[in-house]
C-alpha cells in the first residue's frame, strides 16, 4: 500500500515537471521567434542601408580577401558589374590598378584589423581615375572575421581643394610681393639712402614700415599654414647642430629681446646634440616660441634651451611673462585663437604661429607642450627624434 502511494507520488512529480518543461520549452520558442524577427529585422534594416548607402561598399573574407558582396554605390562609381566583383580579390579587380599595394594594404588590415587612404586614385572601367577616401576595417559575423571596406568618392573634393589651393597662393603672393617692393622702398628712405629726412617723416614712415612688415608677416604665416593644412610641406631632412641652430635663432632675436629690456638666455649642454629634421623647419618652430614669448614678456628673462633624451631631443622655450590661465592652456595650439589680454600694439598676431608650430613638430614626429602660470611666466617645449648616423 506504502509502495502505491509512493509510485503515485513519483508519478505526480513527474508528470509536473514533464508540464513545466513543456511550458518553458512553449517560452523558449516564443523568445526564440522574437529574436529571429529581431534578426530579420535587423538584416533588413542593414540590407537597405547597404542597398541605398552614398559610399561604396566591400566585404571581403578576412582569411582569403575575397570579395563576398559590393552595393550598388560602387559598381555604379567604377562601372562594374556586382558579378566583376563577387569571387575576386583587391588586386584581381581593374579598379585597384596597383596589385602590389592592394596586397600590401590587405596583409596589413590582417594584422593591424584597420587601414585608411585619404587620396586613394581607382580607375573605373572606361578608364576614369576617381579619387577616394579607403577606410577598412574588421569585425565578426557569426564568430567569423570579416573586412569591410568604405569608399568614399572625393574626387569633386579634391578638385575644389586644389583650386582653393591654387587661388589662396595667387592672392598671397599678389599682396605680398608689392609689398615687400614697398618695403624696399621705405627701408631705402628710413636708412637716408635716397637723401635726408626730418624726425616728423621718419616718425611717419617708421609707423608705415611697421604696419607693412605686419602685413608681411600675417601673409607669410596665413600661407604657411594653409601648405601644412594641406599637407604641401616636404622635409628638407639633414643632419643638423643643435647648439649651431639655437645660437643661429638666439643671434637673430638677441637686439630685439634686449631692446625690451629683457635678459637673452642661452643653455647648451656641453656634449654636442646632433638632430636630423629640415633646418629652416625647425628654426621657424623655435623662431615662433621666441617671438611669442618675446612679445608677452615685459621684465625678466627669454631662455633658450636644448637637452638630450633616451630617443629624441627636447627643445624649450622659458619666458617670465604674464603666464596662460589654466582655462586656457588647452586652446593655446588652436588656430586663429588669441585669449588673455590681446595685444594692442604692432606686436599683436592673427593666432597662427603657434598652430604652425604644433604642425611642424608633429610633422617631424615630435611633441609639444607648455607649462604655464597666470603672473610667472610659461614654458614651451617640444621634442625632435635624435640623429643616429648609418652603420
Amino acid at each position: 500500500m506504502k509502495s502505491q502511494k509512493k509510485s503515485k507520488k513519483q508519478l505526480i512529480k513527474k508528470i509536473k515537471h514533464s508540464q513545466k518543461e513543456i511550458k518553458n520549452s512553449k517560452k523558449l520558442e516564443v523568445i526564440r521567434k522574437r529574436l529571429e524577427e529581431k534578426l530579420q529585422i535587423s538584416e533588413v534594416r542593414f540590407r537597405r542601408l547597404f542597398e541605398t548607402a552614398h559610399d561604396g561598399i566591400l566585404i571581403l573574407d578576412f582569411a582569403t580577401g575575397q570579395i563576398t558582396e559590393v552595393n550598388p554605390f560602387l559598381t555604379d562609381l567604377l562601372d562594374y558589374t556586382r558579378n566583376d566583383f563577387l569571387g575576386k580579390k583587391l588586386w584581381e579587380i581593374g579598379a585597384f590598378k596597383d596589385i602590389e599595394a592592394s596586397k600590401i594594404a590587405f596583409r596589413e588590415l590582417q594584422t593591424k584589423g584597420y587601414v585608411r587612404y585619404d587620396n586613394l586614385p581607382l580607375q573605373a572601367k572606361d578608364g576614369r581615375i576617381i579619387e577616394v577616401e579607403f577606410v577598412s576595417n574588421t569585425y565578426a559575423i557569426d564568430h567569423k572575421k570579416v573586412i569591410q571596406c568604405n569608399i568614399r568618392d572625393t574626387t569633386e573634393q579634391m578638385r575644389l581643394e586644389r583650386i582653393k589651393e591654387g587661388i589662396t597662393k595667387k592672392v598671397f603672393h599678389e599682396v605680398r610681393n608689392p609689398l615687400s617692393i614697398a618695403k624696399m622702398g621705405l627701408d631705402l628712405i628710413l636708412n637716408k639712402i635716397a637723401g635726408d629726412i626730418n624726425k616728423d617723416q621718419e616718425k611717419m614712415l617708421g609707423v608705415i614700415n611697421n604696419a607693412i612688415e605686419r602685413v608681411i608677416r600675417i601673409t607669410t604665416e596665413l600661407l604657411d599654414f594653409s601648405k601644412l593644412e594641406a599637407g604641401k610641406i616636404n622635409l628638407q631632412q639633414e643632419p643638423i647642430n643643435a647648439h649651431n641652430l639655437l645660437k643661429e635663432v638666439v643671434s637673430f632675436f638677441e637686439l630685439a629681446i634686449k631692446e625690451k629690456g629683457l635678459e637673452v638666455r642661452l643653455k647648451l649642454p656641453e656634449k654636442e646634440i646632433n638632430i636630423y629634421s629640415d633646418k629652416d623647419k625647425i628654426f621657424q618652430a623655435i623662431s615662433n616660441l621666441i617671438g611669442n614669448a618675446t612679445k608677452f614678456t615685459e621684465k625678466g628673462y627669454v631662455e633658450v634651451s636644448v637637452c638630450e633624451k633616451e630617443d629624441c631631443v627636447e627643445f624649450s622655450v622659458l619666458d617670465t611673462g604674464r603666464g596662460i590661465s589654466q582655462d586656457d592652456l588647452h586652446k593655446i595650439f588652436g588656430k586663429f585663437e588669441q585669449f588673455g589680454e590681446i595685444l594692442k600694439n604692432n606686436d599683436k598676431g592673427i593666432g597662427l604661429g603657434l598652430a604652425i608650430t604644433k604642425d611642424i613638430v608633429e610633422l617631424n614626429k615630435g611633441k609639444i607642450w607648455v607649462e604655464s602660470e597666470l603672473g610667472k611666466g610659461t614654458k614651451f617645449s617640444f621634442t625632435i627624434p635624435k640623429f643616429s648616423p648609418l652603420k
